[in-house]
Protein backbone atom coordinates (compact mmCIF):
# COMPACT_ATOMS: atom_id res chain seq x y z
CA UNK A 1 0.00 0.00 0.00
CA UNK A 2 0.87 3.58 -0.99
CA UNK A 3 1.95 5.58 1.98
CA UNK A 4 0.62 8.83 0.90
CA UNK A 5 2.39 11.33 3.69
CA UNK A 6 5.65 9.90 2.87
CA UNK A 7 4.88 10.83 -0.57
CA UNK A 8 3.77 14.51 -0.24
CA UNK A 9 6.72 14.77 2.18
CA UNK A 10 9.29 13.51 -0.43
CA UNK A 11 7.53 15.69 -3.09
CA UNK A 12 7.74 18.82 -0.75
CA UNK A 13 11.03 18.34 -0.05
CA UNK A 14 12.44 17.97 -3.65
CA UNK A 15 10.74 20.85 -4.53
CA UNK A 16 12.25 22.87 -1.62
CA UNK A 17 15.50 21.58 -2.73
CA UNK A 18 14.74 22.70 -6.88
CA UNK A 19 13.70 26.01 -5.67
CA UNK A 20 16.84 26.69 -3.69
CA UNK A 21 18.91 25.08 -6.13
CA UNK A 22 17.72 27.90 -8.83
CA UNK A 23 18.12 30.96 -6.79
CA UNK A 24 20.37 33.47 -7.62
CA UNK A 25 21.65 36.67 -6.37
CA UNK A 26 20.50 39.66 -8.07
CA UNK A 27 22.78 41.18 -10.02
CA UNK A 28 25.12 43.02 -8.99
CA UNK A 29 26.89 46.84 -9.82
CA UNK A 30 25.28 50.02 -10.93
CA UNK A 31 23.25 50.30 -13.86
CA UNK A 32 24.08 50.91 -17.57
CA UNK A 33 24.34 54.70 -18.28
CA UNK A 34 26.75 54.53 -20.95
CA UNK A 35 25.60 55.90 -24.34
CA UNK A 36 26.35 53.57 -27.12
CA UNK A 37 28.75 54.66 -29.77
CA UNK A 38 29.97 53.11 -33.25
CA UNK A 39 33.09 51.89 -33.52
CA UNK A 40 34.33 50.98 -37.18
CA UNK A 41 32.10 50.93 -40.49
CA UNK A 42 33.04 49.35 -43.94
CA UNK A 43 33.46 51.13 -46.11
CA UNK A 44 35.56 52.98 -43.69
CA UNK A 45 34.73 56.80 -43.52
CA UNK A 46 35.89 59.03 -46.38
CA UNK A 47 36.69 56.11 -48.67
CA UNK A 48 36.75 56.56 -52.15
CA UNK A 49 36.80 53.85 -55.18
CA UNK A 50 34.60 51.88 -52.94
CA UNK A 51 33.21 48.96 -55.04
CA UNK A 52 29.06 49.90 -56.27
CA UNK A 53 28.16 46.80 -54.97
CA UNK A 54 29.21 46.91 -51.40
CA UNK A 55 27.25 46.02 -48.22
CA UNK A 56 27.54 48.57 -45.73
CA UNK A 57 28.20 47.47 -42.04
CA UNK A 58 28.36 49.30 -39.10
CA UNK A 59 29.69 48.22 -35.81
CA UNK A 60 28.39 49.07 -32.38
CA UNK A 61 30.25 49.06 -29.01
CA UNK A 62 27.49 47.03 -27.53
CA UNK A 63 24.51 44.96 -28.38
CA UNK A 64 21.69 47.34 -29.35
CA UNK A 65 18.54 47.58 -29.43
CA UNK A 66 17.91 46.59 -32.97
CA UNK A 67 14.45 48.21 -33.65
CA UNK A 68 15.63 51.76 -32.37
CA UNK A 69 18.52 51.51 -34.77
CA UNK A 70 16.85 50.07 -37.80
CA UNK A 71 14.14 52.91 -37.16
CA UNK A 72 17.03 55.38 -37.19
CA UNK A 73 19.89 54.30 -40.01
CA UNK A 74 19.18 56.43 -43.07
CA UNK A 75 21.46 56.07 -46.47
CA UNK A 76 21.54 58.97 -48.79
CA UNK A 77 21.20 60.01 -51.72
CA UNK A 78 17.94 57.67 -51.37
CA UNK A 79 17.33 54.79 -53.25
CA UNK A 80 14.21 53.90 -55.26
CA UNK A 81 13.81 50.94 -52.42
CA UNK A 82 14.47 50.84 -48.96
CA UNK A 83 18.13 49.18 -48.03
CA UNK A 84 17.82 45.29 -46.64
CA UNK A 85 18.68 45.43 -42.88
CA UNK A 86 20.44 42.48 -41.10
CA UNK A 87 22.52 41.80 -38.11
CA UNK A 88 25.22 39.81 -36.76
CA UNK A 89 25.49 40.56 -33.02
CA UNK A 90 26.83 43.87 -32.29
CA UNK A 91 27.33 44.47 -36.54
CA UNK A 92 24.46 46.15 -38.25
CA UNK A 93 25.16 45.03 -42.58
CA UNK A 94 22.98 47.19 -45.03
CA UNK A 95 21.96 45.58 -48.52
CA UNK A 96 21.70 48.24 -51.00
CA UNK A 97 19.64 47.39 -54.24
CA UNK A 98 20.18 47.98 -56.54
CA UNK A 99 23.76 49.10 -56.45
CA UNK A 100 24.96 51.91 -55.18
CA UNK A 101 25.12 54.70 -58.37
CA UNK A 102 28.95 55.42 -59.97
CA UNK A 103 31.37 58.35 -59.15
CA UNK A 104 28.65 59.13 -56.36
CA UNK A 105 29.18 60.36 -52.87
CA UNK A 106 27.36 58.12 -50.09
CA UNK A 107 26.64 59.30 -46.46
CA UNK A 108 25.49 57.17 -44.02
CA UNK A 109 23.23 58.67 -40.95
CA UNK A 110 22.75 56.24 -37.49
CA UNK A 111 20.25 58.70 -36.05
CA UNK A 112 20.30 59.69 -32.31
CA UNK A 113 17.66 57.89 -31.58
CA UNK A 114 19.61 54.23 -31.56
CA UNK A 115 19.78 53.21 -28.30
CA UNK A 116 21.19 50.17 -26.37
CA UNK A 117 19.54 46.88 -25.08
CA UNK A 118 19.10 49.53 -22.22
CA UNK A 119 17.64 52.17 -24.04
CA UNK A 120 20.76 54.67 -23.86
CA UNK A 121 20.41 56.49 -26.72
CA UNK A 122 23.72 57.71 -28.76
CA UNK A 123 24.71 60.88 -27.07
CA UNK A 124 24.55 62.18 -31.15
CA UNK A 125 23.61 60.78 -34.74
CA UNK A 126 27.29 59.55 -36.03
CA UNK A 127 27.63 59.95 -39.79
CA UNK A 128 29.88 58.83 -42.14
CA UNK A 129 30.35 59.57 -45.92
CA UNK A 130 32.54 57.46 -48.73
CA UNK A 131 32.46 57.81 -52.54
CA UNK A 132 32.19 55.21 -55.54
CA UNK A 133 34.43 57.84 -57.12
CA UNK A 134 37.85 59.17 -56.73
CA UNK A 135 36.94 62.27 -54.30
CA UNK A 136 34.65 62.74 -51.60
CA UNK A 137 32.53 65.91 -51.70
CA UNK A 138 32.95 68.10 -48.59
CA UNK A 139 29.90 70.37 -48.75
CA UNK A 140 27.96 70.50 -45.43
CA UNK A 141 24.82 72.01 -44.29
CA UNK A 142 24.13 72.20 -40.32
CA UNK A 143 21.71 73.82 -38.14
CA UNK A 144 19.88 73.28 -34.97
CA UNK A 145 15.87 72.20 -34.08
CA UNK A 146 14.23 74.09 -31.20
CA UNK A 147 11.84 72.24 -29.66
CA UNK A 148 10.81 70.66 -26.34
CA UNK A 149 8.40 68.02 -27.41
CA UNK A 150 9.56 64.32 -26.77
CA UNK A 151 8.86 63.25 -30.19
CA UNK A 152 11.77 61.94 -32.29
CA UNK A 153 13.12 64.75 -34.94
CA UNK A 154 13.73 64.04 -38.40
CA UNK A 155 15.71 66.34 -40.53
CA UNK A 156 14.86 66.23 -44.35
CA UNK A 157 17.24 68.13 -47.37
CA UNK A 158 15.93 68.23 -50.71
CA UNK A 159 18.15 68.19 -53.43
CA UNK A 160 16.42 71.47 -55.60
CA UNK A 161 17.73 70.94 -59.34
CA UNK A 162 14.28 72.10 -60.92
CA UNK A 163 11.85 70.68 -58.46
CA UNK A 164 10.08 72.84 -55.45
CA UNK A 165 9.56 69.90 -52.66
CA UNK A 166 6.57 69.56 -50.66
CA UNK A 167 7.74 67.10 -47.53
CA UNK A 168 4.36 65.85 -47.21
CA UNK A 169 4.14 64.08 -50.60
CA UNK A 170 8.40 63.79 -51.96
CA UNK A 171 10.72 61.72 -51.11
CA UNK A 172 14.09 64.07 -49.28
CA UNK A 173 17.20 62.93 -50.80
CA UNK A 174 19.02 63.38 -47.30
CA UNK A 175 17.71 61.92 -43.89
CA UNK A 176 19.02 62.64 -40.60
CA UNK A 177 17.73 63.44 -37.10
CA UNK A 178 18.71 65.59 -34.55
CA UNK A 179 21.18 64.90 -31.58
CA UNK A 180 20.63 65.16 -28.22
CA UNK A 181 21.65 68.80 -28.28
CA UNK A 182 18.91 69.88 -31.26
CA UNK A 183 21.52 70.18 -33.64
CA UNK A 184 22.04 68.25 -37.13
CA UNK A 185 24.84 68.23 -40.06
CA UNK A 186 24.31 67.38 -43.47
CA UNK A 187 28.06 66.09 -44.33
CA UNK A 188 29.17 65.18 -48.05
CA UNK A 189 27.04 67.26 -50.05
CA UNK A 190 27.88 68.71 -53.59
CA UNK A 191 27.43 71.71 -54.97
CA UNK A 192 24.10 72.46 -55.65
CA UNK A 193 20.64 74.26 -53.94
CA UNK A 194 18.76 72.62 -50.82
CA UNK A 195 15.89 73.20 -49.10
CA UNK A 196 15.64 71.86 -45.41
CA UNK A 197 12.70 71.10 -43.21
CA UNK A 198 12.37 69.33 -39.53
CA UNK A 199 9.48 67.22 -38.67
CA UNK A 200 8.40 65.98 -35.15
CA UNK A 201 7.44 62.08 -35.82
CA UNK A 202 3.95 62.26 -33.77
CA UNK A 203 2.82 58.84 -35.27
CA UNK A 204 6.73 57.26 -35.36
CA UNK A 205 5.93 56.26 -38.97
CA UNK A 206 9.31 57.98 -40.38
CA UNK A 207 7.40 60.23 -42.42
CA UNK A 208 6.11 64.01 -42.36
CA UNK A 209 2.06 63.57 -41.44
CA UNK A 210 0.45 67.06 -42.69
CA UNK A 211 -1.42 68.04 -39.38
CA UNK A 212 -0.41 66.12 -37.35
CA UNK A 213 3.43 66.39 -37.14
CA UNK A 214 5.08 69.61 -36.14
CA UNK A 215 6.83 70.78 -39.35
CA UNK A 216 10.01 73.26 -39.74
CA UNK A 217 10.90 74.90 -42.17
CA UNK A 218 14.63 76.66 -42.62
CA UNK A 219 14.68 80.58 -42.63
CA UNK A 220 16.41 79.37 -45.98
CA UNK A 221 17.01 78.05 -48.98
CA UNK A 222 21.10 77.07 -49.15
CA UNK A 223 23.39 77.42 -51.86
CA UNK A 224 26.31 75.37 -52.10
CA UNK A 225 28.49 77.16 -54.87
CA UNK A 226 31.23 74.10 -54.51
CA UNK A 227 31.29 70.19 -53.27
CA UNK A 228 33.29 72.31 -50.43
CA UNK A 229 31.00 74.74 -48.89
CA UNK A 230 29.87 75.07 -45.88
CA UNK A 231 26.81 76.83 -44.28
CA UNK A 232 25.25 76.60 -41.07
CA UNK A 233 21.60 77.69 -41.13
CA UNK A 234 19.32 79.66 -38.58
CA UNK A 235 17.18 77.69 -36.03
CA UNK A 236 14.61 75.82 -37.20
CA UNK A 237 11.29 75.39 -35.38
CA UNK A 238 8.63 72.62 -36.03
CA UNK A 239 4.88 74.01 -35.85
CA UNK A 240 1.89 71.75 -36.64
CA UNK A 241 0.69 73.07 -39.81
CA UNK A 242 -2.90 73.31 -40.27
CA UNK A 243 -4.86 74.07 -43.55
CA UNK A 244 -8.58 74.06 -42.75
CA UNK A 245 -11.06 75.81 -40.87
CA UNK A 246 -13.14 74.58 -37.66
CA UNK A 247 -16.32 72.80 -38.33
CA UNK A 248 -18.91 72.11 -36.06
CA UNK A 249 -19.28 67.93 -35.38
CA UNK A 250 -22.40 67.67 -32.71
CA UNK A 251 -24.20 69.12 -30.44
CA UNK A 252 -26.23 68.31 -27.29
CA UNK A 253 -27.97 70.38 -24.58
CA UNK A 254 -27.51 70.46 -21.22
CA UNK A 255 -30.89 72.04 -19.92
CA UNK A 256 -32.77 74.27 -21.21
CA UNK A 257 -30.84 77.68 -22.08
CA UNK A 258 -27.39 75.60 -23.09
CA UNK A 259 -25.96 73.96 -26.03
CA UNK A 260 -22.58 72.64 -26.33
CA UNK A 261 -21.03 71.95 -29.18
CA UNK A 262 -18.16 70.47 -30.74
CA UNK A 263 -15.64 71.17 -33.27
CA UNK A 264 -13.05 69.39 -34.82
CA UNK A 265 -10.29 70.82 -33.73
CA UNK A 266 -9.22 73.70 -31.08
CA UNK A 267 -11.21 76.84 -31.62
CA UNK A 268 -9.69 80.20 -31.14
CA UNK A 269 -12.51 82.78 -32.27
CA UNK A 270 -16.33 81.74 -32.29
CA UNK A 271 -17.21 83.67 -35.73
CA UNK A 272 -21.11 84.05 -35.32
CA UNK A 273 -23.71 81.75 -34.07
CA UNK A 274 -27.46 81.54 -34.67
CA UNK A 275 -29.85 79.31 -33.40
CA UNK A 276 -33.32 79.13 -35.33
CA UNK A 277 -35.95 80.29 -33.01
CA UNK A 278 -34.18 81.06 -30.39
CA UNK A 279 -31.74 84.26 -29.42
CA UNK A 280 -28.38 83.38 -28.17
CA UNK A 281 -27.46 85.61 -25.56
CA UNK A 282 -23.63 84.64 -25.01
CA UNK A 283 -20.94 81.75 -26.29
CA UNK A 284 -18.19 80.76 -24.32
CA UNK A 285 -15.37 77.89 -24.93
CA UNK A 286 -14.95 75.23 -22.57
CA UNK A 287 -11.83 76.66 -20.55
CA UNK A 288 -10.55 73.06 -20.25
CA UNK A 289 -11.20 72.17 -23.86
CA UNK A 290 -10.74 74.45 -27.30
CA UNK A 291 -12.96 72.02 -29.30
CA UNK A 292 -16.00 72.76 -27.03
CA UNK A 293 -18.08 75.63 -26.78
CA UNK A 294 -21.26 76.48 -24.94
CA UNK A 295 -24.12 78.36 -26.43
CA UNK A 296 -26.77 80.22 -23.59
CA UNK A 297 -29.87 80.85 -25.42
CA UNK A 298 -33.58 81.87 -24.91
CA UNK A 299 -35.92 78.76 -23.40
CA UNK A 300 -36.19 75.97 -25.67
CA UNK A 301 -39.46 74.37 -26.49
CA UNK A 302 -38.37 70.31 -25.35
CA UNK A 303 -38.39 68.02 -28.10
CA UNK A 304 -38.49 70.52 -31.57
CA UNK A 305 -35.61 70.79 -33.68
CA UNK A 306 -33.46 73.60 -33.64
CA UNK A 307 -30.74 74.41 -36.46
CA UNK A 308 -27.39 75.72 -35.19
CA UNK A 309 -25.01 77.08 -37.56
CA UNK A 310 -21.60 78.66 -37.40
CA UNK A 311 -19.70 80.99 -39.52
CA UNK A 312 -16.51 82.97 -39.37
CA UNK A 313 -14.80 80.50 -36.65
CA UNK A 314 -11.10 80.64 -36.94
CA UNK A 315 -8.87 77.98 -35.68
CA UNK A 316 -5.16 79.09 -33.23
CA UNK A 317 -3.12 79.65 -36.60
CA UNK A 318 -6.03 81.48 -38.36
CA UNK A 319 -7.37 79.53 -40.12
CA UNK A 320 -11.61 80.46 -41.16
CA UNK A 321 -13.80 77.70 -41.37
CA UNK A 322 -17.06 77.38 -43.79
CA UNK A 323 -20.18 77.89 -42.70
CA UNK A 324 -21.58 74.76 -40.85
CA UNK A 325 -24.20 73.59 -38.64
CA UNK A 326 -25.80 70.73 -36.65
CA UNK A 327 -29.20 70.15 -35.58
CA UNK A 328 -30.19 69.33 -31.98
CA UNK A 329 -33.60 68.40 -29.89
CA UNK A 330 -35.10 71.37 -27.31
CA UNK A 331 -34.29 70.48 -23.83
CA UNK A 332 -37.15 71.77 -21.34
CA UNK A 333 -35.12 71.04 -17.86
CA UNK A 334 -34.07 73.88 -15.91
CA UNK A 335 -31.13 75.28 -15.33
CA UNK A 336 -30.35 74.34 -11.43
CA UNK A 337 -26.48 74.05 -12.51
CA UNK A 338 -23.77 76.21 -9.36
CA UNK A 339 -21.23 77.82 -11.76
CA UNK A 340 -17.44 76.71 -11.12
CA UNK A 341 -14.59 78.89 -11.22
CA UNK A 342 -11.83 77.56 -13.85
CA UNK A 343 -8.62 80.10 -13.78
CA UNK A 344 -7.85 82.65 -11.07
CA UNK A 345 -4.61 84.86 -12.24
CA UNK A 346 -2.53 85.89 -10.29
CA UNK A 347 -2.41 81.98 -8.57
CA UNK A 348 -2.20 81.83 -5.02
CA UNK A 349 0.82 82.48 -3.66
CA UNK A 350 2.39 84.41 -6.53
CA UNK A 351 5.06 87.30 -5.89
CA UNK A 352 4.01 90.06 -8.83
CA UNK A 353 4.75 93.56 -9.99
CA UNK A 354 2.35 96.55 -9.21
CA UNK A 355 0.97 97.04 -12.82
CA UNK A 356 -0.49 92.99 -12.09
CA UNK A 357 -3.87 92.66 -13.90
CA UNK A 358 -6.64 89.88 -12.01
CA UNK A 359 -8.36 87.40 -13.58
CA UNK A 360 -11.37 85.55 -12.82
CA UNK A 361 -12.22 82.87 -15.75
CA UNK A 362 -15.20 80.83 -15.02
CA UNK A 363 -17.01 77.98 -16.50
CA UNK A 364 -20.03 79.61 -18.16
CA UNK A 365 -21.10 82.72 -19.64
CA UNK A 366 -21.85 84.83 -16.61
CA UNK A 367 -24.17 87.79 -15.22
CA UNK A 368 -22.96 91.30 -15.88
CA UNK A 369 -23.88 92.53 -12.64
CA UNK A 370 -21.12 92.53 -10.22
CA UNK A 371 -21.05 92.91 -6.03
CA UNK A 372 -20.66 96.70 -4.60
CA UNK A 373 -18.21 96.27 -3.23
CA UNK A 374 -16.10 93.75 -5.93
CA UNK A 375 -13.76 93.06 -3.31
CA UNK A 376 -13.45 91.81 0.50
CA UNK A 377 -10.30 91.26 2.39
CA UNK A 378 -9.89 88.08 3.66
CA UNK A 379 -6.61 86.70 5.35
CA UNK A 380 -3.51 86.49 3.46
CA UNK A 381 -1.80 83.41 4.89
CA UNK A 382 -3.58 82.00 7.71
CA UNK A 383 -0.82 79.79 9.03
CA UNK A 384 1.75 82.22 8.82
CA UNK A 385 3.42 83.36 11.90
CA UNK A 386 5.22 86.06 9.62
CA UNK A 387 3.42 89.45 10.37
CA UNK A 388 1.44 90.81 7.07
CA UNK A 389 2.13 93.84 5.41
CA UNK A 390 -1.41 94.70 4.27
CA UNK A 391 -2.30 97.19 1.69
CA UNK A 392 -5.72 98.52 0.22
CA UNK A 393 -6.95 97.69 -3.18
CA UNK A 394 -6.15 100.31 -5.66
CA UNK A 395 -9.13 102.21 -7.34
CA UNK A 396 -9.98 100.94 -11.08
CA UNK A 397 -12.19 99.13 -13.62
CA UNK A 398 -13.49 96.00 -13.53
CA UNK A 399 -14.99 94.67 -16.62
CA UNK A 400 -16.28 91.24 -18.90
CA UNK A 401 -13.61 90.91 -21.45
CA UNK A 402 -15.82 87.64 -22.26
CA UNK A 403 -18.70 86.35 -21.45
CA UNK A 404 -17.03 83.91 -18.67
CA UNK A 405 -14.09 86.14 -17.90
CA UNK A 406 -13.93 88.84 -15.64
CA UNK A 407 -10.21 91.34 -14.98
CA UNK A 408 -9.73 94.15 -13.06
CA UNK A 409 -7.56 96.96 -14.17
CA UNK A 410 -6.12 99.22 -11.26
CA UNK A 411 -5.86 103.03 -12.53
CA UNK A 412 -2.93 103.08 -10.35
CA UNK A 413 0.01 101.13 -9.29
CA UNK A 414 -0.58 98.71 -6.29
CA UNK A 415 1.16 99.04 -3.52
CA UNK A 416 3.92 97.09 -1.89
CA UNK A 417 2.63 94.72 0.24
CA UNK A 418 0.57 91.61 1.12
CA UNK A 419 -3.22 91.13 -0.25
CA UNK A 420 -6.05 88.71 0.45
CA UNK A 421 -9.09 89.48 -1.46
CA UNK A 422 -12.33 87.34 -2.25
CA UNK A 423 -14.70 88.22 -4.82
CA UNK A 424 -17.79 89.64 -3.12
CA UNK A 425 -21.15 87.32 -2.57
CA UNK A 426 -23.85 87.72 -5.67
CA UNK A 427 -22.43 87.04 -8.48
CA UNK A 428 -24.11 84.78 -10.50
CA UNK A 429 -24.34 83.04 -14.05
CA UNK A 430 -27.10 84.25 -17.04
CA UNK A 431 -30.48 81.83 -14.66
CA UNK A 432 -29.27 83.79 -11.13
CA UNK A 433 -27.54 80.88 -9.68
CA UNK A 434 -24.59 81.94 -7.82
CA UNK A 435 -20.89 81.13 -7.09
CA UNK A 436 -20.99 79.16 -3.92
CA UNK A 437 -17.76 79.44 -3.23
CA UNK A 438 -16.43 83.08 -4.50
CA UNK A 439 -13.06 82.84 -5.81
CA UNK A 440 -9.73 84.41 -3.82
CA UNK A 441 -6.98 85.93 -4.46
CA UNK A 442 -3.79 85.61 -2.12
CA UNK A 443 -0.24 87.24 -4.03
CA UNK A 444 2.58 89.39 -2.98
CA UNK A 445 3.19 93.27 -4.56
CA UNK A 446 6.94 93.97 -5.07
CA UNK A 447 7.70 97.67 -5.77
CA UNK A 448 10.21 98.62 -8.32
CA UNK A 449 12.98 98.16 -6.35
CA UNK A 450 12.63 94.39 -6.00
CA UNK A 451 12.53 93.93 -9.66
CA UNK A 452 15.49 92.42 -11.58
CA UNK A 453 16.46 92.68 -15.32
CA UNK A 454 17.96 90.35 -17.81
CA UNK A 455 21.43 91.65 -19.85
CA UNK A 456 22.21 90.06 -22.66
CA UNK A 457 24.39 89.89 -26.32
CA UNK A 458 22.98 88.87 -29.60
CA UNK A 459 25.08 88.41 -33.15
CA UNK A 460 24.35 91.86 -34.87
CA UNK A 461 22.17 91.63 -37.90
CA UNK A 462 20.33 93.62 -40.86
CA UNK A 463 17.04 93.18 -39.53
CA UNK A 464 15.34 93.51 -35.92
CA UNK A 465 15.27 90.78 -33.69
CA UNK A 466 12.79 89.91 -30.78
CA UNK A 467 13.75 88.73 -27.39
CA UNK A 468 11.25 86.80 -25.12
CA UNK A 469 11.86 86.49 -21.68
CA UNK A 470 8.63 83.72 -20.38
CA UNK A 471 8.40 83.27 -16.75
CA UNK A 472 8.05 79.50 -16.01
CA UNK A 473 6.58 80.34 -12.63
CA UNK A 474 3.98 82.95 -13.47
CA UNK A 475 1.91 83.46 -16.80
CA UNK A 476 4.06 86.49 -17.38
CA UNK A 477 6.34 87.60 -20.06
CA UNK A 478 7.98 90.10 -21.21
CA UNK A 479 9.45 91.30 -24.76
CA UNK A 480 11.92 93.52 -26.49
CA UNK A 481 12.74 94.21 -29.81
CA UNK A 482 16.34 94.93 -30.93
CA UNK A 483 17.18 97.06 -33.72
CA UNK A 484 18.90 96.20 -36.88
CA UNK A 485 22.48 95.71 -36.23
CA UNK A 486 22.59 96.09 -32.32
CA UNK A 487 23.80 93.57 -31.04
CA UNK A 488 22.47 94.07 -26.68
CA UNK A 489 19.63 93.55 -25.25
CA UNK A 490 18.00 94.34 -21.38
CA UNK A 491 14.79 92.69 -20.52
CA UNK A 492 13.59 94.73 -17.54
CA UNK A 493 11.27 95.05 -15.03
CA UNK A 494 11.17 90.94 -14.49
CA UNK A 495 10.08 89.63 -11.43
CA UNK A 496 12.41 87.10 -9.61
CA UNK A 497 12.58 83.74 -10.52
CA UNK A 498 12.92 81.01 -13.49
CA UNK A 499 13.03 82.07 -17.08
CA UNK A 500 13.00 80.64 -20.34
CA UNK A 501 14.61 83.36 -23.13
CA UNK A 502 14.21 82.37 -26.74
CA UNK A 503 13.94 85.23 -29.36
CA UNK A 504 13.83 85.10 -32.91
CA UNK A 505 14.93 87.44 -36.37
CA UNK A 506 12.25 89.60 -37.52
CA UNK A 507 12.38 89.72 -41.09
CA UNK A 508 9.47 90.97 -41.94
CA UNK A 509 9.49 93.38 -38.45
CA UNK A 510 5.80 92.69 -37.67
CA UNK A 511 7.18 91.36 -33.94
CA UNK A 512 5.44 88.24 -34.42
CA UNK A 513 7.16 85.00 -35.59
CA UNK A 514 6.49 83.47 -39.13
CA UNK A 515 6.87 79.83 -40.02
CA UNK A 516 6.65 79.91 -43.79
CA UNK A 517 5.19 78.03 -46.16
CA UNK A 518 5.64 74.96 -48.23
CA UNK A 519 3.79 76.20 -51.17
CA UNK A 520 4.38 78.50 -52.42
CA UNK A 521 7.79 78.80 -50.84
CA UNK A 522 8.29 81.23 -47.78
CA UNK A 523 11.71 80.51 -45.51
CA UNK A 524 10.77 81.01 -41.59
CA UNK A 525 12.02 83.22 -39.82
CA UNK A 526 15.29 82.42 -37.64
CA UNK A 527 14.67 81.41 -34.19
CA UNK A 528 17.35 80.57 -30.62
CA UNK A 529 17.07 80.11 -27.71
CA UNK A 530 18.47 79.46 -24.08
CA UNK A 531 18.47 76.42 -23.52
CA UNK A 532 18.76 76.22 -19.85
CA UNK A 533 16.29 77.64 -17.45
CA UNK A 534 17.36 81.44 -16.04
CA UNK A 535 17.26 81.85 -12.46
CA UNK A 536 16.85 85.74 -12.03
CA UNK A 537 17.53 86.94 -8.23
CA UNK A 538 15.58 89.87 -7.59
CA UNK A 539 16.94 93.65 -6.75
CA UNK A 540 19.69 91.77 -9.68
CA UNK A 541 20.77 92.25 -13.50
CA UNK A 542 21.58 88.86 -14.62
CA UNK A 543 23.99 87.99 -17.82
CA UNK A 544 23.41 85.56 -20.21
CA UNK A 545 26.75 84.01 -21.00
CA UNK A 546 26.56 83.13 -24.45
CA UNK A 547 25.98 84.97 -27.54
CA UNK A 548 22.36 84.57 -28.97
CA UNK A 549 22.21 83.79 -32.92
CA UNK A 550 19.21 84.56 -34.88
CA UNK A 551 20.77 84.68 -38.65
CA UNK A 552 19.41 83.43 -41.31
CA UNK A 553 22.53 81.75 -42.78
CA UNK A 554 26.08 82.18 -42.46
CA UNK A 555 29.49 80.26 -43.59
CA UNK A 556 30.79 77.23 -41.36
CA UNK A 557 29.72 74.11 -39.88
CA UNK A 558 27.39 73.78 -37.12
CA UNK A 559 28.58 75.14 -33.94
CA UNK A 560 26.52 73.49 -31.32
Amino acid sequence: MRDNGSMSAATAALILFLGCANQAPPPGGPPDRVPPRVVSTLPAAQAVGVAEDVSIEITFSEPMHRRSVERSVFVTPRHASEPRLKWKGRRLIIDVSPSLRSNRTYRVSIGAESADEERNRMAASHDFAFSTGDRISRGEIGGAVRSGEGHAVYVWAFDLGDRDPDPGRDEPSYVTQIGTDGTFRFPGLGAGRYRVFAFTDVDRDRTYTPELDGLGIAPATVELVSDTSRVLLGGIRPVVRDTTGPLVVSASTRDRTHVRIWWDEAVAEPGTTSVTGLDVRATTFDPEDATVMWIATSPQTEGEVYRIAVVGARDSTGNMGVESSVEVKGDGRPDTRDPGVSTIDPADGAVVSPDVVLRIVFDEAMGENLPSPLFQEVEVDEGSAEPEVRAEVPSGVARWRRPNELVYQSTEPWAEGDYGLELGAGIADLAGNAVKAPPRFRFRVTGRSEEASLFGRLRATTYPTVVRGRSLDTSSERRVRVAARDSVFVIERLQAGRYAIDAFGDLDEDSVWDAGKVSPFRPAEPVTAWVDTVEVPARWESALERVLRTVVQEAGGPDG
